[in-house]
């Protein structure tokens, strides 16, 4: 528990800082203490965790009431400028997005049965006796390494980000950009850019390090899938007499790691479909706006804040993508060599054994969903690259 605790800690305070991870209190009573310093640590501790999830409760509400705040911006304004529909729409998807991922975060954290049932079942599959049977490596320096690299490309990115919103916004380097963050409350005011300031710094946090949480969670599964998949096809080539218990222990661990990914599903589903969904109009409605442009095309700057936008949604999509449709494929990997066992000799308790792992790699897709309705799959990276690309023909062509 202790190791996973510390794989888990450097994401876990990144997330901590915008607000969108906390502790959950146990709720168990526990025996008295007459050691004072274990008291105080334990008071302190608690204090801590108060305080947290009274910052992520603060931080959903200042989002929330963002999301109503900005709603009024498309009629009224102390210096309303009319003509920028369609780039009011792009704000006002980004700041919904970032109240929907910041609640479904905070019930992440706060509900038992989601972060700490995955930490508990991570646990389970790296120290169980059917890991230990099959000598499965829990490769925690490779998970580590995995979440080391993410964090630092999250927060690269988020630097970038998030210096770049502050200059546009507190300069008149785009006219537009610091109406649009801070409408219908006056742009000349120095208060309300910077409050604008901070709200847009903690939307940036709030949009790119949950996607570092979703690669480190999936990742790590991944990992396991990958050392499974090794033990099986080395028993399947060197088929030696008690391949049928490895294979039996085998199933059990596949459907342990089947278990993980059902709670990252009913978890983050919520999550992924607010990246969809929000994501893809974002995408249609930048792509509008550059097409048509409502803003003068000589505006280089509104033109570079466009394209990153754009690439900002595409790739957040696509990544989120890419590692749910890895995942799917690695939990069916076992398929490619559950074919290649030699089932001379055995009995009718191994074959039942077989055919159940046959069954769950051939039956309904083990992966993530989208609102438990979807399986994200690699096919579904074509469908939405060419949903988008027809969009943008349609705009290109027909200047609707």
């Amino acid at each position: 528990m202790a190791r996973a605790e510390r794989l888990m800690q450097p994401l876990r305070l990144s997330l901590g800082i915008f607000g969108i991870c906390h502790r959950r209190q146990k709720s168990e009573v526990n025996p008295a203490i007459d050691d004072p310093a274990k008291k105080t640590s334990i008071i302190v501790k608690r204090s801590t965790e108060n305080f947290l999830r009274f910052y992520c409760v603060f931080v959903c509400t200042l989002l929330s009431l963002n999301v109503l705040r900005y709603l009024p911006s498309f009629w009224v304004g102390i210096d309303f400028i009319p003509n920028l529909t369609s780039l009011r729409i792009i704000t006002l998807l980004f700041y919904l997005q970032n109240a929907i991922v910041s609640i479904v975060l905070f019930i992440f954290y706060d509900n038992r049965n989601h972060f700490e049932s995955y930490v508990k079942q991570y646990i389970d599959a790296v120290e169980d006796q059917i890991s230990k049977s099959l000598m499965l490596n829990p490769k925690s320096d490779r998970i580590r390494k995995c979440g080391a690299r993410n964090l630092a490309i999250g927060w690269t990115y988020f630097t970038i980000n998030a210096s770049l919103t502050i200059f546009a916004i507190n300069t008149n380097f785009s006219p537009v950009i610091p109406v649009l963050a801070c409408n219908p409350f006056p742009n000349t005011s120095l208060s309300v850019r910077v409050l604008a300031s901070f709200v847009q710094i903690i939307s940036s946090g709030v949009s790119i390090f949950p996607v570092v949480m979703f690669c480190t969670l999936v990742s790590a599964i991944e990992f396991l899938y990958d050392d499974l998949y090794d033990v099986m096809k080395q028993t399947t080539i060197e088929q030696n007499s008690c391949r049928l218990d490895i294979f039996k222990n085998i199933r059990k661990k596949h459907l342990q790691l089947c278990k993980m990914v059902e709670t990252v599903d009913q978890s983050l589903q919520f999550y992924v479909a607010a990246v969809f969904v929000i994501n893809l109009g974002i995408a249609c409605f930048t792509t509008y706006e550059m097409i048509n442009k409502s803003v003068p095309s000589t505006d280089l700057a509104h033109i570079s804040i466009l394209s990153f936008w754009l690439a900002f949604a595409i790739l957040t999509t696509l990544i989120i993508t890419k590692k749910a449709a890895t995942l799917h494929e690695k939990a069916h990997g076992l398929s490619k060599e559950i074919f290649n066992i030699d089932v001379n000799d055995t009995n009718i308790d191994d074959m039942i054994e077989l055919n159940l792992l046959v069954t769950k790699l051939h039956g309904p897709s083990i992966g993530l969903s989208v609102l438990g309705i979807i399986t994200i799959t690699k096919e579904m990276i074509l469908t939405l690259a060419g949903l988008f690309v027809t969009y943008f023909f349609l705009l290109l062509q027909f200047r609707i």
